[in-house]
């Protein structure tokens, strides 16, 4: 976009705001450059902040006139008699703009305002939006964790509760998955047998009782009905000659 230098003529208070508006480049459709400015009043305070920021001022106007590449001149005294002067003598290349008409960039910034307004509370929803989706997500996964957990620590406390009765028992005994498999065996099957869990647990009953890979379900496994998928409640006895040399048992 192109831009414009530009020279104020006119260096009271309102000055000041324009001086805001085109070094913070508020005036979107208008970028202006400021370079210089003159007012018969060196100690306005337009003057003074000119200064402080080494652009040219002078209290003729006229010597505006010589500064390069000048495209504006601003005519912010409100007094239609220097606006005439400015319009007569000013190059012809250099536009003015009087004060009348200046009181438009008021209404340009306040609708520049109004749309950063608009822009930054548009932008704060967002993030607020934002923020409370990623708060839902948190306590959501939270919740899943919290569920989780008490899922495990009640599927531990029953598996606890499980092999304390398993281990009262007398009997030898061994809990069989669907396909044979033992999952688990009291202490006193373990006992009987002379061994540890990691030589029981996850192998088929036939070969931990019989030394053999493919009885269980001949003689061995639990009833099952393929048509439901289910086990049926049922019980079995097998005596048996141990591994050690013990007397045969009876298994449940």
């Amino acid at each position: 976009m192109e831009r414009f230098n530009v020279a104020i003529v006119g260096g009271g208070p309102g000055c000041l705001a324009i001086m805001d508006m085109i070094s913070g480049d508020r005036l979107r459709q208008l970028r202006m450059d400021l370079i210089g400015l003159a007012d018969i009043n060196p100690e306005a305070p337009g003057m003074k902040r000119a200064q402080a920021l080494n652009i040219f001022t002078s209290t003729d106007y006229h010597d505006l006139f010589d500064l390069d590449d000048l495209n504006l001149i601003l005519e912010l005294t409100g007094r239609q008699e220097m606006s005439k002067a400015l319009e007569e003598e000013k190059p012809s290349q250099v536009h003015l703009i009087d004060h009348k008409v200046a009181r438009l960039f008021w209404d340009i910034e306040q609708l520049e305002e109004e749309k950063r307004n608009a822009e930054r509370e548009a932008e704060k929803k967002r993030l607020k939006a934002v923020g409370t989706l990623l708060k839902d997500m948190m306590k959501l996964e939270e919740e899943k964790r919290n569920a989780e957990s008490e899922a495990e620590r009640r599927v531990r406390v029953e598996r606890d509760r499980t092999t304390r009765i398993l281990n009262g028992l007398t009997e030898a005994v061994v809990v069989l998955s669907k396909d044979h498999v033992i999952e688990h065996a009291n202490e006193t099957f373990l006992k009987e047998f002379g061994a540890d869990d990691e030589e029981v647990v996850g192998k088929k009953c036939s070969e931990v009782i019989f030394n053999q890979e493919n009885l269980c379900g001949e003689v061995f496994g639990p009833m099952v009905d393929d048509t439901l998928n289910t086990l049926k409640t049922c019980r079995k006895e097998y005596s048996f000659q141990q591994r050690m040399s013990r007397e045969s048992t009876r298994g449940v």
